[in-house]
């Protein structure tokens, strides 16, 4: 029996309640996601495997093809990846996938507080025009169900500009239909006539333009050429679907069969079966796909009309800094104006704040710093108000069990830069500033004397590394925010033609510039014998992986230095659908 985690038991408890109080609730795992299994009557223990209890309640696993044997109804219960969390209410959790009901949940509460918007979910629009624009131009990262590179490809080859284009995009991004994707953007354009298995089901399939997306047009053709029943018909589909060869060999003939005696010729007849065959496995039910296209079309909404909420809420809860996601997040954001402010002492809190249409970057995402001692610094800051300087700072949260450590994390991420220019002063100070903060206490930890009876040292000067404090600053945040060396080179960079990693498009195979600061290489041998490196460069925006096959590789392997400043030439390519930067040049950036 697989493990299920905490989060999944209870979203199954929620939705084993929602359906029937009264049923027996069978849980089980199929394919590695999780399943209810719903039964008014009694179920054969005996077709079961590795029974057991838990959380009152029955949990088992079944072998798929099993299930429908013995006669019940599975559910699907969908991870959601934490998309849909904005619409979440954390004083009653209840999922969207259940209900959308009022609440007050991440982006709700940002919109109160921001704007004064109390927004409840069931007011959300998902027809609307500028929603359309922002799906139709692939910029659908925290979206549901869209913001995958494949998926906003697609998007922007679709375009759609009403609601059921958007059902149709989710529908067709799967393996059976989507290599009609091109097909269908270039009917709906115009580019091209629609063409027809039969055109004596042209009514069934021209809403899709000719293609088989929905389970429902699979029952509709079967009932249409093969006369079969609507339960004759399902069955067909589910047959289909599961790919059983019995079962499969005798509604093939029974199809056929169907349509000659409905007039239709054996070959178109074949034709038709073979197309439904290619696409039933795996075709969306419609109203699945309406069902999820709402829910992606506001929470565009809510992207394009409230950016800086939708981005602090997205951030605080799909993504941590220095993951793979969080830079698309900033890029993303950067693009459209929108940046993320260093973190400060005196005013960053545990989430994303919005400060003049920007985010400051929270305390609790500083690596070093552990979620208590910002938990205690919110404390110590609310109990009695701002930190005035570095030495304040030290000795008010001296109490709170500071260590060097985190001290020395805090001065590297920028929190404390508020307090004083100099990184490396602040950071030669510390032991003089904890021995301060220690004459301020006696044993049992009271503060024993008061602030105008012992003054604040003098600050230990140091002279700063701006490379060593850029570094430590991306180390501390995963993205630098405070300063960058290629900040003093603009100029150079602008005749350059260089452009921002964060202004790179992936879904764009164009050769483009890019300067970026070494910060680390692995080289591998390649079955040729020859080498070639994985190079990971940043800039003020971000970091980018780069891969350098063995021609170029050759000719840059001396100055992929940790550090060094470098100009890579390339663009981006996609084999077995994962996007990687391929550089074709690598030089160094002359002084």
């Amino acid at each position: 029996m697989e493990r299920l985690s905490i989060s999944i038991l209870v979203l199954i408890q929620i939705f084993l309640s929602y359906i029937s109080l009264k049923s027996n609730k069978i849980r089980d795992i199929i394919d590695g996601k999780p399943r209810v299994i719903i039964n008014d009557g009694h179920i054969d223990i005996k077709t079961m495997s590795k029974i057991r209890y838990s959380l009152d309640d029955l949990i088992s696993q079944l072998r798929e093809q099993g299930i429908d044997n013995i006669s019940v109804v599975k559910y699907a219960v969908l991870e959601n990846n934490g998309k849909l969390s904005v619409f979440k209410d954390e004083n009653y959790p209840k999922p969207i996938c259940l209900e959308i009901g009022p609440g007050t949940g991440v982006l709700t509460k940002y919109l109160m507080q921001n704007q004064n918007i109390d927004l409840k979910c069931e007011d959300i629009p998902y027809d609307n025009e500028e929603t359309y624009k922002l799906i139709a131009e692939g910029k659908t990262l925290g979206v549901f169900q869209l913001e995958q590179p494949g998926m906003r490809r697609a998007a922007k080859i679709i375009k759609p500009n009403k609601f059921m284009e958007v059902v149709d995009l989710l529908s067709l991004y799967r393996p059976g239909p989507m290599g009609s994707i091109k097909t269908y953007a270039e009917c709906k354009e115009g580019k091209r006539q629609p063409t027809y298995i039969s055109n004596k089901i042209k009514n069934i399939l021209e809403p899709t333009y000719g293609i088989i997306v929905y389970q429902e047009q699979v029952n509709s053709i079967a009932k249409e050429m093969a006369g079969f029943s609507l339960s004759e018909a399902d069955m067909f589909r589910r047959a289909i679907s599961k790919k059983n060869a019995k079962i499969l060999l005798s509604m093939e003939e029974k199809f056929i069969q169907g349509c000659i005696k409905n007039g239709y010729s054996q070959k178109e007849a074949k034709l038709v079966y073979d197309s439904i065959a290619k696409f039933a496995n795996y075709g969306f039910n419609k109203s699945h796909g309406c069902a999820y296209a709402i829910t992606a079309c506001r929470m565009a909404y809510l992207k394009s009309h409230y950016p800086i909420e939708f981005y602090a809420a997205t951030m605080q809860i799909g993504a941590s800094s220095g993951d793979a996601k969080f830079a698309e997040y900033v890029i993303e954001m950067r693009q459209i104006g929108l940046n993320i402010l260093p973190p400060n002492i005196n005013e960053s809190n545990t989430t994303y704040k919005i400060k003049e249409n920007n985010l400051l970057f929270p305390l609790s995402e500083i690596r070093g710093v552990n979620y208590i001692l910002v938990q205690e610094i919110l404390h110590e800051r609310e109990l009695n108000g701002a930190f005035k300087d570095y030495f304040d700072f030290v000795r008010r949260m001296y109490s709170y069990s500071l260590s060097e450590k985190n001290l020395e994390a805090l001065i590297n991420s920028g929190a404390l830069d508020c307090f004083y220019p100099s990184r490396a002063s602040m950071k030669a100070s510390i032991h003089r500033a904890m021995q301060f903060a220690e004459l301020n206490y006696s044993e049992d930890g009271q503060l024993s004397l008061s602030d105008s009876f012992m003054q604040a040292p003098n600050m230990l000067e140091a002279e700063d590394n701006k490379q060593e404090n850029i570094e430590l600053e991306f180390d501390s945040l995963g993205i630098l925010l405070a300063d960058n060396p290629l900040n003093y080179k603009k100029e150079q960079l602008e005749k350059l033609g260089v452009i921002s990693i964060c202004d790179l498009d992936i879904d764009s195979y164009a050769k483009v510039s890019i300067a970026g600061i070494i910060r680390s290489k692995k080289i591998i041998n390649t079955k040729k014998g020859t080498q070639m490196a994985f190079v990971k460069v940043y800039d003020q925006s971000a970091e980018l992986e780069i891969t350098i096959f063995s021609d170029a590789y050759s000719k840059c392997a001396t100055i992929l230095d940790k550090n060094n400043i470098v100009i890579v030439k390339g663009g981006f390519r996609t084999n077995k659908d994962e996007t990687s930067f391929i550089a074709d040049e690598v030089t160094l950036l002359e002084e």
